[in-house]
Parts: structure tokens; sequence; C-alpha cells
């Protein structure tokens, strides 16, 4: 039995994924925490403003979705091959009611997996407004901002 094609495989791998992506970034935090406690509060606040992006910038990102995206993650976010789902009660539980500068900047630097960063901060910014939209969040009238520092200040909605 091919153990990268059974269920058992593609969880095995996607955990190892996981675990890998957050150790590296975990190690970065704790200098930063330890050199200033005031400077960690300031930078990473408790509750940000909900986050925000405008109708036309989820629009935009369906498209880019379905041209970088939709072959791993599937036509309906629903997950395929060995990409997990980006919508639904596991996707909002892992990133609901953290910064959106955290989403922004898992997708931009991993994703598309076989060319990671190879688009515009803006292009990372439609697909991130496409993928909250799915998930119910509601599009307003101000663009979702591709600058992490503004992204760090607003929070993504929590599961519900």
């Amino acid at each position: 039995m091919d153990v990268h094609a059974s269920p058992l495989g593609l969880v095995l791998g996607a955990l190892a994924l996981v675990a890998a992506l957050s150790l590296p970034a975990a190690a970065q935090q704790a200098p930063a925490a330890e050199a200033s406690a005031a400077a960690t509060s300031a930078a990473a606040p408790a509750a940000g403003k909900p986050v925000s992006f405008a109708s036309g910038q989820a629009r935009q990102g369906s498209l880019l979705y379905r041209d970088s995206c939709a072959s791993c993650h599937g036509d309906r976010l629903n997950g395929a091959l060995d990409a997990p789902p980006l919508s639904g009660t596991n996707f909002m539980g892992k990133w609901g009611g953290k910064p959106a500068s955290e989403l922004f900047t898992f997708i931009s630097t991993n994703m598309p997996q076989d060319r990671p960063g190879a688009l515009s901060p803006k292009e990372y910014t439609e697909i991130v407004a496409f993928v909250l939209s799915k998930n119910g969040v509601e599009g307003g009238d101000e663009d979702l901002p591709s600058d992490p520092a503004a992204l760090a200040a607003m929070t993504l909605p929590a599961a519900q």
C-alpha cells in the first residue's frame, strides 16, 4: 500500500508541514518577546478591529484562487490532494481570532506550494479576501490592506 496516497499518509503529510512551518515562526518570535514585553504587546494587540475587505477584492481573489490555489485546495475550498480545506469550521477554528497578518503571511510565504511568494502582496490580499468571503465574512467598502502592520491590527472573526 502506498502510504503517500492513503488517508493516513495525507494526514501525516499535512501534520508534518504544519509542524515544520510552525517551529521557525515560534523560534523567531521568542527573542523579540524577551527583548521587550512592552513592544510585543504594542505590536500584537489582544483584540484588533474586525477584518474588513471590499467586495471587489473578493471577486478578484476568486479569479486568482481559481488560477493559483484551486488545483490543490479544490474549486469549493474543500481541500484536495494533500492540501487542507480553506473553508469551514476547521479552517476558522485554526485562524479565527488571530491577527489577519498571520493568515496573510502564511499564504504569501508558503503558497502556491510549487512557487511560494510568486504573487504580489495585492494578489495575496485579494485571495485572503476571497477565502474570508467563503467563510461567511461580509465584505464592506474598504480594501483589505496588503501591509502586514495594518493587517496585524485586524482580527479574523472567531469560529462560530
